[in-house]
């Protein structure tokens, strides 16, 4: 037998296993970029979004316009709630910063003016805050769940305004339930 034979792993081997573990190394990288910078999965949990979303859906937000454009009135925006367990709420920009935001016969009134809403919603019930009118800090916006009578948002004391630095970044497409495939709106 000669030299050649005995070793149990010849260099074409290692060289193979250097190259493998340099793509495995090169894809864990690209992954943690593309999700602390650019887009992560994240799952419903709840009912306050329903009738947009629902519970279990599977969505990927998007975290480019917070660095860029920043958020626009009726963005579907998920932020921490309790940032020590990692426990994240979704819900929907009603209040920009500067603007003054008021619930009036259980509808959302904004400066004064009716909120056209691009979605139908219930008739607000609980008012939460007694607070209200209330004026939305710069760098913080003011949110609400579709679900108006079942969501814990911006009209509570516990949520409150939402700083615009915590927000993790915005709905973007619906991956599950596959039937319900496509861009959030």
């Amino acid at each position: 037998m000669d030299s050649e034979n005995k070793n149990f792993i010849s260099e074409e081997m290692v060289e193979e296993l250097k190259s493998f573990a340099v793509e495995i190394l090169i894809t864990v990288v690209v992954v943690f970029i593309v999700i602390s910078f650019v887009a992560q999965p994240t799952t419903v949990d709840g009912s306050s979004m329903n009738p947009t979303l629902h519970d279990k859906d599977q969505l990927i937000i998007e975290k480019i316009s917070r660095r860029f454009v920043g958020y626009n009135r009726f963005d579907i925006v998920v932020f921490p709630y309790d940032k020590d367990e990692k426990k994240y709420y979704i819900k929907r920009i009603i209040g920009l910063p500067g603007e003054t935001v008021d619930i009036v016969d259980g509808q959302v009134v904004i400066d004064g003016v009716i909120l056209d809403e691009p979605i139908l919603v219930d008739v607000i019930e609980e008012m939460g805050s007694d607070l209200l009118p209330v004026k939305v800090p710069e760098g913080h916006y003011f949110v609400l769940g579709d679900n108006r009578n079942h969501s814990k948002d911006s009209r509570f004391s516990t949520v409150g305004f939402i700083n615009g630095d915590d927000i993790l970044g915005k709905g973007y497409v619906r991956l599950w339930p596959f039937k319900d495939f496509g861009f959030i709106k």
